[in-house]
């Protein structure tokens, strides 16, 4: 109607304020270690290219650009970096090394300062083999060469590429 009017009043017991519970302990989850974290990164690029096994060949050079060294593998024909301080250590580049037919054409990996900044270029060895001109008798020309990579940024950049040797059938 028009407004509240009393009609009625009950006595209440005085009541003890609620007790708080603490809420339970989360338990305490470690984080990974840097080596931990390391293989996790690599078998999240081995997850996302659909790869197995072991890589070919891995080392460790400091190739970028902050001060801690990196690894470096190569992978079927992929060449893989990543590290502690690459990309914040959770993430690796990757570059395909498609002028190699297979990974069992990829003959050496290694890492040298080639050019004096403190920081190592990355060398690949291996073989390519393309078919021989019809007028030479026709077959395979094999060409062995020698790739330079260099890491601009987060980019991987070829630098240099020489042939060292070419041979054409037996």
């Amino acid at each position: 109607g028009s407004g509240f009017s009393k009609v009625g009043e009950e006595k209440q017991a005085a009541s003890a304020a609620p007790v708080r519970e603490e809420p339970a302990a989360l338990p305490k989850v470690a984080a990974p270690s840097p080596g931990e974290l390391q293989e996790k990164v690599y078998e999240l690029y081995k997850h996302d290219r659909g790869a197995s096994g072991r890589p070919r060949f891995d080392l460790a050079a400091d190739v970028s650009a902050d001060k801690q060294v990196e690894r470096v593998l190569i992978h079927d024909r992929d060449l893989v970096i990543f590290g502690k301080g690459y990309k914040g250590g959770t993430g690796s580049s990757f570059l395909p090394l498609s002028q190699f037919s297979s990974p069992s054409d990829i003959i050496d990996l290694s890492a040298k300062d080639l050019t004096g900044d403190g920081k190592a270029e990355i060398i690949i060895k291996g073989v390519m083999h393309a078919a021989a001109p019809r007028e030479a008798g026709g077959g395979a020309v094999d060409r062995e060469v020698v790739i330079v990579f260099q890491m601009q940024g987060d980019a991987l950049k070829r630098v240099f590429a020489a042939e060292t040797a070419r041979s054409m059938g037996k």
